[in-house]
């Protein structure tokens, strides 16, 4: 499993919009395709670790390991559905308290979350992949 870096200095990557990245991979003088890249790898791939995006240089992983938290969620528990299309993840928070989280993947072009809580009401999330990334909707119940 990888590990939480709890680091308050590095931003978690999750929180730049994918206009965002491209700055990040402006200013670090990398083609603007390495943005679509990472992009994918979060969004599609579900990479969780800057070691899996192989398709990127090391020197380019190495500037993700150092500037940014990919994981800020340490799962403790998964457990997968028999047809491989449902996955349920108990992860452990910064704070130490725990939520749960369900994957659901339905057609190739939407995947439903649903998160679960002692601090939360329930939810749903849908996630859409577009060409110009993930459109999320949440509904609290």
């Amino acid at each position: 499993m990888v590990e939480i870096d709890s680091s308050p200095t590095k931003p978690l990557i999750y929180d730049l919009d994918f206009h965002e990245i491209e700055g990040v991979i402006k200013e670090w003088q990398q083609p603007p395709f390495r943005a679509r890249q990472i992009w994918e790898g979060l969004y599609k791939n579900f990479w969780r670790d800057p070691e899996q995006f192989s398709n990127l240089p090391v020197s380019l992983r190495k500037e993700l390991t150092n500037n940014f938290r990919i994981v800020s969620l340490k799962p403790v528990q998964v457990l997968h559905s028999t047809d491989g299309e449902t996955t349920k993840t108990l992860f452990q928070l910064p704070d130490g308290k725990a939520i749960e989280a369900v994957l659901m993947k339905y057609e190739k072009t939407s995947h439903v979350v649903y998160f679960h809580s002692s601090r939360l009401c329930y939810g749903l999330c849908l996630l859409r992949h577009r060409p110009n990334g993930i459109q999320t909707s949440f509904d609290q119940r």
